[in-house]
C-alpha cells in the first residue's frame, strides 16, 4: 500500500483516529508523488459520498513535524453493509423493448 496507516488511540476521546503517512520521496514512484494531496483535494467532488468517508481532521504539507506529508482522519470503525439480495426480482414485463443478444462472433 501506499501509505503507513496507524489507528491512534486519543486520551479523552471516545474514538481513535487514523494517521496515515505517506512513503519518504526518494521512496516513491514518479506517479505517487503527492498522492495524498491531489486525494485530499478531490474531496470537494466527492461530496455526494462524504457521509460514508473519513472526515479529515488535520493535514500537514509542510514536511516541517515529520518530513512527509501526513493527515489524520476519523476512524470509520467497523460498518454493517447491507448486500443487494442473491436473487434479484425480475419485473413481469421489460420497461422497454430489447433487441435479440447476437453472439459475440457475429455483428
Amino acid at each position: 500500500m501506499y501509505n503507513t496507516t496507524f489507528r491512534v488511540t486519543v486520551a479523552g476521546q471516545e474514538r481513535p483516529v487514523v494517521l496515515r503517512v505517506v512513503p519518504e520521496p526518494d521512496r516513491q514512484f514518479r506517479s505517487e508523488r503527492q498522492l495524498m494531496r491531489k486525494e485530499y483535494a478531490s474531496g470537494r467532488w466527492l461530496t455526494v459520498i462524504a457521509p460514508l468517508m473519513q472526515q479529515v481532521i488535520a493535514a500537514d504539507w509542510s514536511h516541517g513535524v515529520i518530513g512527509r506529508d501526513w493527515v489524520i482522519q476519523s476512524f470509520a470503525g467497523s460498518q454493517i453493509i447491507r448486500r443487494p439480495p442473491a436473487v434479484l426480482p425480475v419485473p413481469d414485463q421489460p420497461s422497454a423493448p430489447r433487441a435479440p443478444l447476437s453472439s459475440p462472433g457475429k455483428r
